[in-house]
């Protein structure tokens, strides 16, 4: 047995080392690329930083069609032992996803009514599908090994800052960021293949099974159109905006999310610690889940509104400090957007819960249900309040979605509601993120 075997043979972590893990390597992570965003803005201006984002939203599009609910699939049957070669399966199957969608992409650049450097950018990040298909991140996830996304996370974006540095220095470079991301997203990528191979010999190889293929994408559908619709809600504001706003209301806004973000780090650890955790209980331990659950939900209270508040209190200053003056003008929309961080790391964990219970027919419901409430109002609310009402319509379509998981959740796992709306941590919590007990 190799020292990595053997490493990775060893007992899962504490939640707690986990967490230290992911929040280590993700606020490191996301530190290095805030400041790549800062550098990025600054440089490129306000007009190309609002394209650049524009771009990459529409491609975020086109990578959650590739990925299509895979990952989450994938976590959740090697958390529960259900293997199958799924990881064969999946890398292939997602490349096969990731060419197709690279070619509506491109179909979309191409006709696509809008500058030249819009295309351009959208060809060229498009090119992250086929990086992102050979990722496996989700292996690690399910397995629980968090040091390893942590330090997969920081590759990527150390490696991205450097580049952007060395290559980005006025506003006609712009082509140069995404080709920069591009190639920090594939150090990271190429580091997590390597240690695969590391522990597992010889036993990565693309697969073409097209009854496993079938089969997969059917037990993957609702969670596939569940991600498409809270891609396509998290990035709507921008995406309406680059069509009926100006170059200006897009360039604002776009700094306003990229703040809103970086906070958003505590319900991406969030994501990587509950899915798996949450999947191996409730087929091992589904008794204790609804003490689990109020353990969770007053840490991600906790957490959550300490942000929320201090943001409430000094918007203006940090976009000033963080942004310059250009960017100012943000300060109340930034008041509205922050408010969505607790609502959507609540929305995470109450849906872990359905997805771990197979019900995952009704998340895609309540998630269908909130963002087509933020479809219908944001344009309604733009008239009056220009990207203000764009910002309001976001957090009353995720406070749709969070209330509606919540009451789903409740159903089955049956926890109290007053006590997991305490945002206090007791030593009930801190015993349980030490040593994994409830």
């Amino acid at each position: 047995m190799t020292n990595y075997q053997a490493t990775f043979a060893q007992p899962r972590p504490s939640p707690f080392k986990n967490a230290i893990y992911l929040f280590g390597g993700e606020i490191l992570a996301h530190l290095l690329g805030f400041i790549a965003t800062l550098y990025c803005a600054q440089k490129v201006g306000v007009i190309n930083f609002g394209w650049i984002n524009f771009s990459l939203s529409l491609v975020s599009y086109g990578l959650i069609l590739a990925n299509f609910g895979l990952l989450t699939l994938g976590v959740k049957r090697l958390s529960q032992h259900q293997e199958e070669n799924i990881t064969d399966n999946l890398l292939s199957l997602r490349l096969i996803l990731a060419v197709f969608v690279f070619l509506i992409l491109a179909i979309i650049a191409t006709f696509l009514r809008k500058p030249p450097v819009v295309k351009n950018l959208l060809y060229l990040y498009s090119l992250f599908l086929f990086i992102n298909a050979f990722s496996l991140e989700w292996f690690f996830q399910a397995k629980e090994r968090m040091e390893y996304i942590g330090i997969t996370r920081v590759l990527m974006s150390l490696s991205y800052l450097i580049l952007l540095l060395i290559f980005v220095q006025n506003t006609g470079d712009y082509l140069k960021v995404p080709i920069s991301y591009l190639f920090g997203q594939g150090i990271g990528t190429g580091f997590l293949l390597i240690l695969y191979t590391k522990i597992k010999p010889g036993s990565l190889r693309l697969t073409f099974h097209l009854r496993q293929f079938k089969n997969l994408f059917f037990s993957a559908l609702p969670l596939g159109t569940i991600n498409i619709l809270q891609v396509f809600y998290t990035y709507f504001g921008i995406i309406l905006l680059g069509f009926i706003g100006t170059p200006q209301e897009l360039g604002i806004y776009s700094a306003m999310y990229r703040l809103l973000f970086f906070t958003l780090i505590i319900d991406r650890v969030a994501h990587f610690l509950l899915l798996p955790l949450i999947s191996s209980s409730y087929t091992t331990h589904f008794s204790k889940l609804p003490k689990l659950f109020v353990i969770l939900s007053r840490i991600i209270l906790f957490t959550t509104l300490s942000i929320v508040l201090i943001v409430l209190i000094i918007p203006s200053p940090l976009i000033s400090v963080l942004f310059g003056k250009d960017y100012i003008e943000g300060g109340n929309l930034l008041r509205i957007l922050v408010l969505f961080l607790p609502l959507t790391t609540l929305s995470t964990l109450y849906a872990t819960g359905l997805i771990a219970g197979n019900r995952e027919k009704l998340l895609l419901i309540n998630t269908l249900i909130g963002t087509v409430i933020n479809m219908l109002i944001s344009p309604l609310l733009y008239i009056g309040l220009k990207g203000l009402g764009i910002g309001l319509a976001f957090i009353i379509g995720e406070f749709v979605i969070t209330s509606l998981n919540l009451s789903a959740c409740r159903k089955e796992i049956r926890f109290s509601l007053r006590q997991s709306l305490i945002p206090f941590i007791t030593r009930q919590e801190i015993e349980f993120l030490r040593r994994r007990e409830l």
